[in-house]
């Protein structure tokens, strides 16, 4: 898979924080549609991480391809029993993931502390779910 210099990935812990650093328009189509944006999906692939937030503060606009890439990521996030959430996203970017019904999928919050708050969440509910797994198996 290619790298393309559009995305700042961070980890934190089983979170990887993808930023998009500018608008995902000026690619060709394909660089897009093959890219792993900063590693994130490798990271994803070889189970280190398995949530992501999508901090879209740099994103003022984006093509289909771009809205591919968000939809790949959260789908390796969903194969690893994780959850993806979007943050900081501006109108014209939410606009698109409401047209395309990706909010229904992929909740959208105003900060990265909320952000975090639901895929930790998810992590508490997964850690519950695993130990009740483990207990009946007893």
């Amino acid at each position: 898979m290619s790298q393309i210099n559009a995305f700042q990935v961070e980890q934190i812990g089983l979170t990887i924080l993808v930023t998009p650093t500018r608008n995902l328009l000026e690619f060709e189509i394909d660089d897009l549609l093959n890219c792993d944006p900063g590693g994130a999906i490798e990271i994803l692939e070889s189970e280190r991480a398995r949530n992501v937030i999508i901090d879209c503060r740099n994103l003022c606009r984006c093509c289909s391809s771009g809205i591919a890439v968000f939809i790949r990521l959260g789908k390796r996030s969903q194969a690893q029993r994780g959850r993806m959430a979007f943050c900081h996203v501006l109108h014209p970017i939410h606009n698109m993931l409401e047209l395309t019904n990706l909010t229904a999928l992929w909740p959208v919050f105003a900060s990265m502390a909320d952000a975090i708050a639901y895929v930790e969440a998810g992590e508490r509910l997964l850690e519950t779910h695993d130990e009740a797994l483990a207990g009946e198996r007893r």
